[in-house]
């Protein structure tokens, strides 16, 4: 994985502790396009991912309360990898995804639609998508609502890590000593 560009986009792991008022609506924003995607597809699931390396950190969540999730072996991962989005209509059908442990495990995924996330400098910063527990096909109109939101969503992560730059670093704590 790219480490370079994963620094670039910015502290990740300062989403909730830097939770300045903007930061905070941002991620609210995060959740609403994740279940706006679910809504407009017709899913029970939708996410946005944010891409670190190895996990996917699921900054936008609609139907599953998990934080992160590993990204080999996830639909999102194809996604990343392909640039491009992704559906599969039944992952039991498709030979990249038919054994991987979400399909033929728990949560038994079969169904889902994804967008890669684009900053405006081109970094790819992860994903927004969909999922469904049985099989399903997805019409023109639904993927390109897909597509608008994946716009809102990666504007959403700009915005974020800009707001992100701009909280001033805190001040170092003088250590206490014992006399």
């Amino acid at each position: 994985m790219d480490l370079e560009r994963i620094a670039r986009l910015g502290p990740v792991e300062t989403l909730e502790p830097a939770r300045t008022h903007a930061t905070a609506a941002r991620l609210d924003t995060l959740d609403a396009l994740a279940r706006s995607a679910a809504m407009a597809l017709h899913t029970s699931i939708g996410l946005i991912c944010l891409d670190e390396g190895e996990t996917l950190r699921l900054v936008g969540r609609h139907g599953t309360d998990l934080p992160r999730v590993r990204r080999e072996n996830t639909f999102c991962d194809q996604t990343l990898r392909e640039l491009q989005p992704l559906v599969v209509s039944n992952a039991r059908l498709d030979p990249r995804f038919q054994f991987r442990p979400f399909v033929t495990g728990q949560p038994g995924l079969l169904a889902y639609a994804g967008a890669p996330l684009i900053s405006d400098t081109g970094e790819v910063m992860g994903t927004i998508c969909v999922l469904e527990r049985y099989g399903r096909s997805f019409e023109a109109g639904e993927i390109l609502s897909l597509l608008r939101l994946a716009d809102l969503a990666s504007q959403a992560l700009c915005d974020m890590h800009d707001d992100l730059r701009a909280v001033p670093a805190r001040p170092e704590t003088p250590g206490v000593t014992n006399s």
